[in-house]
């Protein structure tokens, strides 16, 4: 068994991370200015 692969990250790709992040960011921004 290969422990490498355990203590590597998710596979999710750091340009769909980062866009998720942005999105979240987006959204708090948005609901603050509606509230």
């Amino acid at each position: 068994m290969s422990r490498t692969g355990r203590a590597r990250p998710p596979a999710l790709p750091t340009a769909q991370r980062a866009q998720a992040l942005s999105f979240e960011r987006m959204r708090e921004q948005g609901s603050q200015r509606i509230w």
